[in-house]
């Protein structure tokens, strides 16, 4: 698995969390910093040809994300995709903690709202986890 693509994937999961009612708010922004910064990055020991921790990825396309104001169905899509196409190396154990990593960012901001309880029912779905 090419684990920079993998973070990626991860940040455009998370942006949609985020960015699924229509505003992604300084505490998703501070919460995503928070889950890569204390535990993404310290399960992950893989670094790209820099030396930076391919976890922070998932920070970067968040951030990029946010800044292009991406479509936030686009970027679920893209995720879906990543995710589908990788059956192997993404295992419902990798699946499991992805889905708990966006339920985090969506708790961040005054607890979760109809909107988001209606993207992580699909999102759950999607993932294949009961």
């Amino acid at each position: 698995m090419n684990y920079k693509s993998f973070y990626k994937s991860l940040g455009e999961l998370l942006y949609a969390m985020a960015a699924v009612d229509g505003k992604v708010y300084p505490a998703e922004k501070e919460k995503l910093h928070e889950l890569v910064k204390e535990e993404i990055s310290t399960w992950e020991k893989h670094t790209d040809a820099f030396g930076t921790d391919t976890a922070y990825y998932a920070e970067f396309e968040f951030e990029r994300l946010v800044d292009q104001s991406v479509d936030v169905e686009k970027a679920y899509a893209d995720f879906i995709d990543y995710v589908n196409a990788y059956p192997k190396s993404i295992n419902e154990a990798t699946r499991q903690h992805m889905f708990v990593l966006a339920l985090k960012v969506a708790t961040a901001f005054h607890g979760i709202n109809k909107t988001e309880i209606n993207f992580i029912l699909k999102l759950k779905k999607d993932l294949h986890l009961n």
